[in-house]
C-alpha cells in the first residue's frame, strides 16, 4: 500500500537550536497602542519558521531522528528511510512523505500520527 501525506506545519516542529530573535513588527505596536501591556522590542523564536537559512535542514535532522526512534534507517544516504523489518519504506521530500508499507502498518502509522494532534 502507498500513503501520501503532507505535514502543515514541517518547520514549527522542530526546535531552535541557534539564539534566533526578530524585531517585532511595528503593526504589532500599532494594535497594542492604549494597552497597559509592554511590548519588547524583539521576540526570540522557540521554532523554526518556513525561510530560515537552515529550516529545511533542521528538519530533515528531526525527522531523521523521529524516523530512527521508530525503527528506520537511512538508506543509501538520501532521503528514503528503510524499516528495519526490511518491508516498509518512507520518501520525504520537506514536508512530503510516501510511505510504502502493507496496510496494516500504514493504518497503524496514520493512526498514531493523528493520536499526537
Amino acid at each position: 500500500m502507498v500513503c501520501v501525506m503532507d505535514i502543515s506545519d514541517t518547520f514549527l516542529q522542530v526546535c531552535q537550536r541557534e539564539f534566533v530573535r526578530i524585531q517585532v513588527p511595528e503593526w504589532v505596536h500599532e494594535a497594542r497602542k492604549g494597552q497597559q501591556d509592554v511590548i519588547p522590542e524583539y521576540w526570540q523564536l522557540g521554532r523554526r519558521l518556513p525561510g530560515q537559512r537552515n529550516a529545511a535542514q533542521r528538519w530533515a535532522e528531526h525527522f531523521g531522528a523521529i524516523c530512527a526512534e521508530h525503527g528506520f534507517e537511512n538508506f543509501q544516504g538520501g532521503t528514503i528511510y528503510r524499516h528495519r523489518s526490511g518491508e516498509t519504506y518512507l520518501s520525504i521530500h520537506v514536508d512530503d512523505i510516501i510511505l510504502v508499507a502493507s496496510e496494516e502498518f500504514c493504518i497503524s502509522f496514520h493512526r498514531e500520527r493523528s493520536a499526537r494532534r
